[in-house]
């Protein structure tokens, strides 16, 4: 009896969660949120909901300074802003944020572009945590699309080829090629003339 009792508790409990979440999707409520926000989080349905709201966009300004590490990558996903805010020193939100950076569907308008340079300032060293061999690439390909984002191409430029561009030594080439196929061109070892073949073949020029 008490474990029937157990289970349909439960039940109770998880249809709760899917009720808020979806309440929070629909936008209803929304007077309630702030205490789902702060509300410190005690149980995995706890997290959910502060998911929920990360994930929708509600009370980021609460969320980022959440003792939980998971919390903050949902913030972190949901809006890059935020990263300065939520970064904490371990190698999970650094990675977090490393792979929005490089994802090429980030918008490159001043805010964001200012956290692009919030990050390189962090460098790779004297950080709190061991970055790995592909965690260093990712800072790198960050570095260039930094630098292509806020560099104005010269006339010919604006004519050239990635492959062109990147025999230049230009960072206007990654560009043109998204991660992570531009890992393996940063981490080529190949000459300069080859791997601008490799990113001729990658584009199929």
């Amino acid at each position: 009896m008490n474990r029937y009792l157990d289970e349909r508790e439960k039940q109770m409990t998880h249809d709760t969660v899917v009720l808020t979440t979806d309440m929070i999707q629909n936008g209803e409520h929304q007077e309630l949120y702030e205490e789902y926000a702060k509300k410190k989080a005690e149980s995995n349905n706890d997290l959910h909901i502060k998911y929920a709201l990360a994930d929708y966009g509600y009370h980021h300004d609460i969320l980022c300074k959440d003792p939980m590490t998971c919390v903050r990558e949902h913030v972190i996903s949901s809006d890059i802003r935020y990263a300065p805010k939520c970064f904490n020193g371990t190698r999970v939100l650094w990675e977090t944020i490393a792979n929005e950076l490089t994802d090429h569907k980030q918008p490159k308008i001043p805010d964001i572009l200012s956290i692009y340079d919030w990050f390189l300032q962090l460098g790779t060293e004297g950080l709190n945590v061991h970055l790995s061999s592909f965690n260093k690439t990712q800072y790198e390909a960050i570095k260039l699309i930094y630098q292509a984002e806020t560099t104005v191409p010269t006339t010919i430029e604006k004519t050239m080829t990635p492959s062109q561009l990147y025999l230049q030594g230009s960072p206007l080439w990654i560009k043109s090629v998204d991660w992570p196929f531009s890992a393996t061109i940063i981490k080529s070892t190949t000459s300069k003339q080859e791997t601008a073949k490799m990113i001729d073949i990658m584009l199929g020029n």
